[in-house]
């Protein structure tokens, strides 16, 4: 009896473990087929989202309403299946290569960051939607970039301008969530302020510089000085250095998003920072003066 049950365990062992190195051959073939399959998809809808972005720019000049209506209908269509097709790629071939320990250090960072975004699509949808679409380009043009694939000029281009106008909707749904003082208590207001430092920072750092790349007119000229002081702080930063490239970063804020940030929150965000570095800030107009005193 003891024999009987030894040999059904043994079998049943033997089959469990069988299965389970079939199920994970099977993983390992149908992993990368998904994600070759995410990518082709992907491929496909950049593509006709790049071609109607130059069919909605020739119609622009059209006479025609019904013509320029249809031109972006198509647009906004081609659009959303591009966003859908990166959506789609996280969580079929991203997740699928997080759970089977193939993920890179970028796709456990997108997986990460995707489902941080996602929490807060209840509570504030406009900034949900806006932060999604910058995440979803910018994984796509980063994946494409790590590829060493060969990066279309024109899709570069249309990826800075679109970052670009997204970027100026959430500063401006941060400056209106800012005006409403019913609506707003004083630490999410610092939450808010915060946000708008972070988006800063990244928009200059990650898109600026592929706007300079493609502007056909060299409207940075005027601020060309202030852009490379500000990537010029490198490495680890102290106090001083810190302040000083936020208070660049601010000045920066007031010619790139003149009409998302208005002036009573550039002040506000200024005030927020000299509480913050107040010892720092004192000691650095001090400096600032001895420069001035010895340069005249």
């Amino acid at each position: 009896m003891e024999q009987a049950k030894s040999k059904t365990l043994k079998i049943i062992t033997t089959n469990t473990n069988f299965i389970g190195r079939v199920a994970t051959t099977i993983r390992n073939i149908l992993v990368p087929t998904k994600i070759g399959m995410n990518s082709f998809l992907i491929s496909m809808k950049r593509r006709a989202y790049i071609k109607a972005d130059k069919i909605l720019e020739k119609v622009k000049e059209v006479p025609s309403k019904s013509q320029r209506e249809e031109a972006e209908r198509k647009y906004n269509i081609a659009y959303e299946e591009y966003l859908e097709a990166i959506d789609k790629y996280i969580m079929d071939s991203i997740y699928a290569k997080v759970r089977t320990d193939r993920a890179t250090k970028i796709e456990k960072k997108a997986l990460a960051d995707y489902y941080k975004i996602n929490t807060n699509k209840s509570e504030q949808y406009e900034e949900y939607k806006n932060k999604k679409q910058l995440f979803l380009l910018s994984l796509d043009y980063k994946v494409l970039k790590a590829s060493g694939k060969k990066i279309d000029e024109k899709y570069e281009e249309l990826y800075a301008l679109k970052e670009t106008k997204i970027y100026r909707n959430l500063l401006k749904n941060y400056s209106v969530r800012l005006a409403d003082n019913r609506l707003i208590s004083n630490e999410k207001k610092n939450g808010i302020y915060m946000e708008i430092f972070r988006s800063l920072a990244e928009y200059v750092k990650e898109i600026l510089p592929l706007e300079m790349k493609h502007s056909k007119v060299n409207k940075y000229g005027k601020i060309q000085g202030e852009i490379d002081k500000y990537n010029s702080y490198l490495g680890k930063l102290d106090e001083k250095d810190n302040l000083e490239r936020t208070i660049i970063l601010l000045n920066l804020s007031r010619t790139l998003f003149t009409h998302s940030l208005p002036m009573p929150v550039i002040e506000e965000c200024f005030r927020k920072i000299i509480k913050r570095y107040k010892n720092t800030f004192n000691e650095y107009y001090k400096w600032k003066k001895r420069k001035s005193i010895l340069n005249d």
